[in-house]
């Protein structure tokens, strides 16, 4: 890569010609970290100003371009709620296609397709969804679900879990907070938790989950994009779980810290046995 950079500079710099070059500029930098690990990022920026005298950034894709993509693609087997998923867990367009045939792969030409039937589509949907964008978007964390399906369930609820409690606290405080502030706070608190006391709740909570699980929220609290999967998964399930009244009206300490099944873990067992990771 840096040889070809290098021949564009040597023999293309003739006058008259303008030489256009797609690139990733993240990955040109580190292609260059890599060859030469001693130099610093002001040495690195000079040495592509030299060769690059224009640069111009492609926009961010906007909702709606992303949208118009899904829908030109017409899937059939995609419905309006899992558009609105994958759009806002990815704008790429390679990664979107590849999450689309996963999912049509699943329902018409895997093992899965033995199994599934009118009555119980329903409830695979969701989860053959959930997994092929894993799949493609998320293989580490794909990786842990395979080895403890359950994961997949306790991860939810767990965030479900902080989620509530945010909201209720912002309630009782009578103060407005945007989804998008909220999910801030959530992920700052999943980032805190291992250090908080034993005394608090989700150290509590995690006593109740596997370790599997537990590798699963580290990955989570290091990722915004992973945990924004997570939120956005949340609604796509569409749970409003009120923990807080569950506390308080069911079996209270038990239920409240116990693991809520939000997606059978035995079908979640059979897609990843059936389908695999990408």
């Amino acid at each position: 890569m840096l040889e070809l950079v290098e021949a564009i500079r040597l023999f293309l710099s003739v006058r008259g010609i303008i030489c256009v070059v797609a690139a990733d500029n993240e990955i040109l930098r580190a292609a260059w970290r890599n060859k030469y690990p001693a130099t610093n990022e002001n040495e690195i920026d000079e040495y592509f100003d030299k060769i690059f005298q224009l640069k111009l950034s492609l926009p961010e894709k906007e909702q709606i371009a992303v949208s118009d993509f899904i829908n030109n693609l017409n899937p059939s087997y995609v419905g309006d709620e899992e558009k609105k998923l994958i759009k806002l867990v990815s704008s790429n367009p390679r990664k979107i296609k590849q999450i689309l045939n996963l999912i049509f792969f699943s329902l018409r030409y895997s093992k899965l397709r033995t199994i599934l039937s009118t009555k119980n589509l329903d409830s695979f949907y969701p989860v053959i969804v959930t997994w092929a964008i894993i799949s493609v978007l998320y293989p580490g964390f794909g990786n842990l679900v395979k080895k403890h399906p359950s994961s997949l369930n306790e991860t939810l609820d767990f965030i479900s879990l902080i989620k509530t409690t945010q909201e209720g606290f912002y309630k009782t405080s009578k103060v407005e907070i945007s989804n998008e502030k909220l999910a801030e706070v959530v992920f700052r608190e999943l980032n805190e938790f291992p250090n908080a006391e034993s005394s608090h709740y989700l150290k509590q909570k995690s006593s109740y989950i596997s370790m599997w699980s537990v590798e699963c929220l580290k990955l989570v609290a290091e990722d915004f994009e992973l945990f924004s999967f997570f939120w956005y998964l949340l609604e796509y399930l569409g749970f409003d779980i009120d923990f807080q009244k569950a506390r308080a009206e069911k079996q209270g300490r038990e239920y409240y810290l116990g693991i809520i099944e939000f997606i059978d873990d035995k079908i979640v067992h059979e897609i990843v046995k059936q389908i695999g990771l990408v």
